[in-house]
């Protein structure tokens, strides 16, 4: 808060006050950024509140001036009096984070407050005090990281493993992920692209499943730390992290599917060549059988036909 806030500092004790005709305009001022305000003499007790913090309070503006805090809020008076105590010697403090209860009918609430000595004619004429309720966002921030959490535990016992990526770059990652690729922890992964680990063969496919961001399951050949080559099913999804949309990329290792579709390949192809072989090997001597069971078919016939009997 500046000075300027705090026009002069009238006779009598502890009174802290603008002119009366500034007053509507400054209350205005106060409170169209959405925080509550107060205005504190030395003795660190009200003389003017702003109609935000009033509701905070659950009290009339009026109600508050003149009273001690530790009175008006006793569950957050300790919190603030260390800084109280900072801005009282000239310091400015800001964003200070508080919790507690304002008003009892609103529960606990998370607070950030600011604090700025109030000075009139060079001399500390007492403190400015702003408070912002930002309950509402921490809590929806534990709704979030709760979320997140339920999801990256769903996709631990689903898939084999999971990274999130913004645009390609590598976020976050599970353990079980860095494994898989060869890394002794997810951290190695961050900050790097994901192509720098497929496949060069692959790379235009996953480029085009990014700038198309394709949210259907494909196969792809990923390279780990080792230069080993590990065949990997692949599937993705938008999400939200951190409150911002990443994809959550989800991979089975299919290693031992595409294993057994190569042997069952061989054994096919070495049973044709088989069959093949033998057909070949058999062919001669089979027509000779032909040829001779057709030679003893007309030798029958020409028996019958010359037998006297």
């Amino acid at each position: 808060m500046s000075q300027s806030l705090l026009h002069r500092y009238s006779e009598g004790p502890s009174t802290l006050a603008a002119p009366e005709e500034a007053r509507p305009f400054l209350g205005a001022l106060l409170s169209a950024a959405g925080c509550g305000v107060a205005l504190l003499d030395r003795e660190l007790r009200p003389v003017w509140v702003n109609a935000t913090l009033a509701a905070l309070s659950g009290l009339e503006p009026r109600a508050h001036v003149g009273r001690p805090l530790a009175e008006l809020w006793p569950q957050v008076a300790q919190a603030l009096s260390p800084l109280l105590a900072r801005a009282l010697s000239g310091e400015d403090v800001t964003d200070a984070p508080v919790r507690g209860v304002l008003a009892p009918a609103a529960g606990e609430r998370y607070l950030r407050v600011g604090l700025s000595p109030a000075l009139q004619g060079g001399a500390l004429a007492g403190v400015a005090l702003w408070v912002r309720d930002e309950t509402e966002r921490f809590l929806e921030e534990q709704r979030l990281r709760a979320r997140e959490s339920h999801m990256r535990s769903l996709a631990d016992v689903a898939c084999d493993g999971h990274f999130l990526h913004d645009n390609g770059i590598v976020m976050d990652a599970n353990r079980a992920m860095s494994q898989l690729l060869g890394y002794a922890s997810p951290s190695e992964m961050i900050g790097r692209h994901l192509v720098d680990y497929v496949a060069p063969e692959f790379r235009s496919q996953v480029g085009l499943v990014l700038s198309r961001g394709l949210e259907a399951p494909y196969e792809v050949v990923v390279l780990r730390r080792d230069g080993q080559r590990l065949p990997l099913e692949v599937l993705g999804r938008y999400v939200t992290w951190e409150g911002r949309q990443v994809r959550l990329v989800a991979v089975w290792d299919i290693s031992s599917r595409k294993a057994a579709e190569e042997l069952s390949a061989n054994t096919e192809q070495f049973r044709h060549q088989m069959l093949g072989a033998v057909d070949a090997e058999l062919r001669a001597p089979l027509q000779s059988l032909r040829e001779g069971t057709r030679s003893c078919s007309g030798w029958t016939g020409w028996r019958n036909r010359s037998a006297p009997w």
